[in-house]
């Protein structure tokens, strides 16, 4: 949406073979094959750590400089952190950045203008302790049950300040 169909986006995928980066970055791939015109022109995956992302941000704009970067989706709040540092270092700003987990620190750069959009990962564990629950009540429950994620961007950013992660 926000890069309106086309674009060169940097992908920064978490640590091999777990399952969450496996989900993230096929759902990001299935995603994209309704916009032909959205190229993936790096990823890598930093192992869900600040420091790796920044890493791999830094060679990424030493490969193909900043007019080749439109945007950057991190499977995780501190990959995309340490993309956003390794842009701002190199004066690159405008970039889109969109990661998940929504921590405070992300939702406070979303604020600042810094990030793009957070999408809320769910815990789950208030939700799997009411499932316990019903369980040992002898209840019925699904076999699956799906927890909505919720986008934080420029449009709702007031509302999540302070209750990031």
């Amino acid at each position: 949406e926000k890069l309106g169909g086309k674009g060169n986006v940097v992908e920064i995928q978490g640590t091999a073979g777990a399952s969450v980066t496996v989900d993230r970055h096929q759902g990001f791939i299935d995603a994209l094959k309704d916009y032909p015109d959205i190229k993936v022109i790096a990823e890598q995956h930093a192992d869900f750590d600040r420091a790796a992302g920044l890493k791999f941000m830094e060679d990424v704009i030493q490969r193909f400089g900043a007019g080749e970067i439109d945007a950057v989706y991190a499977h995780n709040d501190s990959m995309g952190l340490g993309a956003m540092q390794a842009l701002e270092e190199a004066g690159i700003t405008g970039k889109i950045l969109v990661s998940i987990d929504g921590e405070n620190q992300t939702i406070d750069a979303i604020k600042e203008g810094r990030f793009t959009a957070v999408f809320i990962y769910p815990t789950a564990a208030p939700e799997a302790v009411q499932y316990a629950y019903k369980i040992a009540q002898g209840e019925a429950v699904p076999p699956e049950v799906t927890l909505p994620s919720q986008l934080v961007d420029a449009t709702n950013v007031d509302e999540w300040i302070g209750k990031g992660i």
